[in-house]
């Protein structure tokens, strides 16, 4: 958890400073769009308690994590053999966003770090977040990596079926590649939905928290001890 925190200040640190430089970038091939992160997010109902309000959020919240390349590809881009880049060099390090046409109707995506940081980090060609998504946002995944690592620290897979139902599942790791937390929410078109925690109990995954919630907005939400026995109940209108 501590380094996910470290990559999340590196980042919006990063986003800052980065905002600020000269894009290098020229190309007339028009890249692909990035995905509306609206079209994946998942509310709960606004009368929910705010243990599963607060949950939700935190799945939205780091869902979000995501999709913070699309600041870096607001400008032209350069295009080779169905690759675009759009790369910004600060100081001493290169931060390198490529999105690539996988000619299924998906896009894959990659934040790629190269350099050293003003903390004295090194990184070589470090994949720090990469995903693949349909074009219209609605499926895909992404994974974020510990620091000059392939081994993920944050991932999140989504789908929404014909039907309009919405899948989001966010997974944290351990280096060791031990999962440690789980969220799944759901959500349906008559905005009914459900939401799931779990976390990692002498080697399985627990649920610790689901709600679940009608079309109105009224639900319950159940707490669990890691024998899977029921430790309170709370309902809402």
């Amino acid at each position: 958890m501590k380094q996910a925190l470290r990559l999340v200040l590196i980042l919006l640190t990063l986003s800052f400073f980065f905002a600020c430089k000269e894009k290098t970038t020229s190309s007339n091939d028009d890249p692909p769009a990035t995905p509306s992160l609206e079209d994946v997010q998942i509310e709960a109902p606004e009368n929910a308690p705010d243990e599963v309000q607060t949950y939700v959020d935190l799945a939205n919240g780091y869902m979000g994590l995501g999709y913070g390349f699309g600041s870096y590809t607001s400008g032209e881009s350069d295009y080779d053999n169905g690759v675009w880049t759009w790369s910004y060099t600060n100081g001493q390090l290169t931060l390198y966003v490529t999105a690539e046409d996988n000619g299924d109707g998906t896009v894959t995506w990659k934040w790629i770090w190269d350099g050293t940081d003003s903390y004295g980090q090194v990184y070589d060609q470090w994949v720090f977040l990469n995903g693949t998504y349909d074009k219209e946002g609605k499926n895909g995944h992404w994974s974020m990596y510990y620091t000059n690592s392939v081994q993920a620290v944050i991932a999140a897979e989504w789908s929404t079926t014909a039907g309009g139902v919405k899948n989001l599942e966010v997974n944290y790791y351990e280096e060791d590649g031990t999962e440690i937390l789980r969220y799944v929410v759901v959500s349906n078109p008559d905005n009914s939905g459900s939401f799931s925690y779990f976390y990692e109990y002498e080697g399985s995954m627990i649920l610790a928290l689901q709600a679940t919630w009608n079309a109105a907005g009224a639900g319950s939400y159940t707490t669990y001890d890691t024998d899977g026995t029921v430790v309170s109940t709370v309902t809402w209108q």
